[in-house]
């Protein structure tokens, strides 16, 4: 995968191993991975560094105290209209634009199904989300994609969802994905990163290869038929 490959070269990458090799006695990352990856990047010794999880807060992401139906009032679709979230923010390497190929083809094959890409955008990926709005306007299914803005409901909009999609190019430790796991919501994401340590393959959800939407598509559409 090309957004994982490491280039030891440049002012920026040998200041930073400077800063961290001279002036950090101890680092945590959210994962084993993210602990690999700064030795590999010889930024930290093994020993300097421990993997401490990101967490979930379980009073705002408990299935059984958030009010349903309200996200999906304000779609306007039913209580049973089968609905996938994308929650992030807009910038490519979250992979969104796989997202929304998936999203179009299963939208085409399934005149029942809804799709909501959920985030902030800062003004300078306003472009990004432009591209992604102009190809969504080519789907057969383009009335049945949403494009919502930042949130501060997200434990009431993985409660009205089915699935989450998280199909990130580059990630540490998804926080989102864990929310979703919380509310009971299996999670669709690339299996890069820290990701595996939290989305168990077969169990809470399925695990896909970056920047494949026909791996995406599938694997959302085998959860949907469950």
């Amino acid at each position: 995968n090309p957004a994982e490959k490491v280039v030891k070269s440049g002012w920026r990458w040998r200041r930073h191993r400077w800063y961290h090799r001279h002036l950090v006695q101890l680092a945590a990352t959210n994962s084993r991975a993210g602990k690999t990856d700064l030795v590999a990047r010889d930024y930290l010794p093994e020993d300097r560094i421990i993997p401490i999880y990101n967490g979930v807060d379980f009073t705002r992401f408990d299935p059984d105290r958030v009010a349903r139906s309200a996200f999906r009032a304000e779609l306007g679709i039913a209580p049973d209209t089968p609905l996938v979230v994308s929650i992030s923010r807009y910038v490519e390497r979250k992979g969104q634009e796989f997202e929304l190929e998936a999203a179009g083809r299963l939208t085409a094959e399934r005149p029942e199904l809804h799709f909501a890409f959920v985030g902030p955008c800062r003004e300078r990926e306003r472009p990004y989300k432009e591209r992604l709005l102009a190809r969504a306007g080519l789907f057969p299914g383009r009335d049945r994609i949403h494009f919502l803005g930042a949130r501060e409901d997200v434990p009431a909009v993985l409660a009205d969802a089915d699935l989450l999609v998280r199909a990130a190019l580059t990630e540490g430790l998804p926080n989102v994905a864990i929310e979703a796991m919380a509310m009971r919501v299996p999670v669709v994401a690339t299996g890069i990163c820290g990701t595996p340590e939290a989305v168990l393959d077969g169990e809470t959800g399925r695990l896909v290869p970056p920047a494949d939407d026909r791996a995406i598509a599938a694997a959302v559409a085998g959860l949907l038929d469950l």
